[in-house]
């Protein structure tokens, strides 16, 4: 026999749409080749920051992340204004542009973006500066 207890257990229910964190627009995902039926798996992928040319610093982001969200979280790390940031592929001369997606770029296996970090000419007449020690106070 059996003896019942007198907790509940409360009653959970989770759709997809409840673990979605942000919607993803598929007019922008067709402009850049990728079709409505596809489908997008949200992974995270880790760019590696090489600043400074020989310090690198890591971080995993989702996927769907823009340049311009990772510049914004880049900043903080940093402790200055995302408007002296300038995100490049690596061994690129053009910045990356504010909204492309992380997805776009990750062209490996292995989920990892290789990246420069640097900053503008702005930063330099502000004297601002890129301090590896910062990032991981």
């Amino acid at each position: 026999m059996s003896k019942e207890s007198d907790t509940k257990v409360p009653e959970v229910t989770t759709s997809v749409d409840d673990l979605e964190d942000q919607e993803v627009d598929y007019g922008e995902l067709q402009q850049k080749g990728h079709d409505e039926d596809e489908i997008l798996i949200l992974k995270d992928v880790t760019v590696k920051f090489r600043i400074l040319k020989f310090h690198i610093v890591t971080h995993a982001y989702p996927n769907i992340y823009t340049i311009d969200e990772v510049k914004k979280d880049i900043s903080t790390k940093f402790q200055i204004q995302q408007k002296y940031l300038v995100l490049k592929q690596v061994n690129s001369t053009n910045p990356l542009k504010d909204s492309q997606r992380l997805f776009d770029l990750c062209d490996n296996d292995y989920g990892v973006i290789d990246m420069d970090l640097e900053l503008t000419e702005n930063a330099c007449l502000a004297n601002v500066r890129l301090e590896p020690k910062q990032y991981y106070k």
